[in-house]
């Protein structure tokens, strides 16, 4: 994300008097299929725990260009081929995301692509405005697990595990720490209306 749009993000976000928000970032390459059903789940999730009213859902997704350079970054620590990325492009993940989330939200929803590796510079930028939110990513929650960027500057943060412990794409490539993460197994948790918020595909 430029700084010309995280400007114009936040002033959309003033203008509708939002200053609570859930949030989470990641590359979303995996297919719709996954990040569909597991991004609704956390939002979900999240908002119902909130203990401020949310205002609206973020979801901060790594560009085409985040995506080479994380390909880039990994086959320099691997010393491997630097072949760059050949998943789904950005439109398409962006799209992806819009269609799982916009009609099953009552909040507004913005789908933002950002350009960086991480998004721990828009994060802190959004705590500078005056804008606060509920972190949460999947794909960590696991033993050994490393840092959720942003994690420092959210109001709460939920760690969900996949099936499997399945690790997130960029998960080795941020420092293993001690968080006060809260640690949710999402397919064990069940809505006012007795669902459960995430239903793991059948194996």
């Amino acid at each position: 994300m430029s700084m010309n749009t995280l400007k114009s993000l936040i002033a959309t976000l003033r203008a509708e008097n939002v200053t609570n928000v859930v949030l989470t970032n990641g590359t979303f390459s995996q297919g719709v299929d996954i990040f569909g059903p597991t991004t609704l789940a956390g939002a979900r999730y999240v908002a119902d725990k909130a203990d401020k009213p949310v205002h609206a859902v973020i979801v901060f997704m790594n560009s085409d260009q985040s995506m080479n350079d994380l390909v880039t970054q990994r086959s320099l620590q691997e010393g491997t081929e630097d072949t760059g990325y050949y998943g789904p492009d950005e439109t398409e993940r962006e799209d992806g995301l819009v269609a799982c989330l916009v009609d099953e939200q009552p909040y507004a929803v913005y789908v933002c692509p950002i350009d960086g590796l991480t998004p721990f510079d828009t994060y802190f930028l959004l705590t500078q405005c005056g804008i606060t939110f509920d972190l949460w990513k999947w794909g960590y929650g696991g033993p050994g697990q490393n840092m959720i960027v942003g994690s420092e500057f959210a109001n709460k943060t939920y760690a969900f595990a996949y099936p499997g412990q399945i690790k997130a794409y960029a998960d080795d490539l941020t420092a293993a720490t001690v968080q006060d993460n809260i640690v949710v197994d999402l397919s064990q948790e069940t809505d006012d209306e007795g669902k459960p918020y995430y239903v793991p595909p059948a194996s």
